[in-house]
């Protein structure tokens, strides 16, 4: 029961509560290295990645801030500010009791402008959770709600790509045409959604080696059958592209309309 509780104040987000501030800080984990992030980007890469870790075994403290954070996370999304959120309430690995782990875009303009953004959230100002984020660009394909809901309620798995060699426009057409129609077809069937695609890193990969190529989450019942889609795409099998894949749970919140 208790733990149907804390989802439910997460899912719904609808009790209020006085936000109380802090002072203390805590740093924001960047997967990319590079510090150089224009705000004046060709493409507009504004969507970041983010990834929950829980670095704290403090229950008490993260019930006491449930609710803030659920009214913070609410009004984000209600803004236009992150979208497509997923909660894994049965994560093997970093997991805190009943408490989901969470993973979701957030759209700002730099990787700083992200990290203050995450910084006000209450559960990183009192170092209850650590936020990893990767740059991923601009959103593609969203969910086929159709396909999704004649498959079922499955599990969710964010994957994290990155290009291992440059690919030619012209010389491998053929790969790039099978590997753009593959994904087109597991979206259509409700197998992968919310497509992320880094325009700027396309048009110019060697310049841009620090940021993430493309995310997309895989909804499967398992991490293996998850696995088997990811090492199916063409991109996969001719050794183009690697992965990290992590479990997301179920999608919790799209875009506020």
């Amino acid at each position: 029961m208790r733990k149907i509780v804390l989802i439910a104040i997460l899912g719904t987000v609808l009790l209020a509560c006085n936000n109380q501030k802090k002072e203390k800080n805590i740093k924001i984990i960047a997967v990319e290295k590079s510090s150089t992030e224009s705000e004046n980007s060709k493409f507009g890469r504004k969507n970041f990645a983010v990834i929950w870790k829980w670095t704290t075994t403090d229950v008490k403290k993260v019930e006491e801030n449930t609710i803030q954070f659920a009214n913070e996370m609410n009004s984000l999304w209600k803004n236009g500010t992150i979208e497509n959120v997923y909660y894994n309430s049965n994560a093997k690995i970093d997991k805190l009791e009943s408490f989901p782990n969470n993973s979701f875009f957030i759209k700002a303009k730099t990787k700083a402008k992200a990290k203050k953004i995450l910084n006000e959230l209450v559960y990183v100002k009192e170092g209850l959770v650590t936020p990893i984020i990767y740059p991923v660009g601009t959103k593609w394909l969203g969910r086929n709600e159709e396909a999704i809901n004649k498959k079922g309620i499955t599990n969710s798995f964010v994957v994290v790509w990155k290009t291992l060699k440059e690919v030619d426009q012209k010389k491998d057409e053929t790969i790039i045409m099978e590997q753009s129609n593959e994904l087109l077809r597991l979206n259509k069937n409700g197998d992968i959604e919310n497509i992320y695609w880094d325009l700027e890193k396309a048009a110019n990969p060697s310049a841009n080696k620090d940021i993430t190529d493309f995310v997309f989450f895989v909804n499967a019942n398992s991490e293996e059958k998850a696995r088997e889609i990811c090492n199916n795409l063409p991109f996969t099998k001719a050794k183009i592209t690697s992965y990290e894949i992590h479990p997301v749970g179920v999608f919790w919140l799209g875009e506020y309309k």
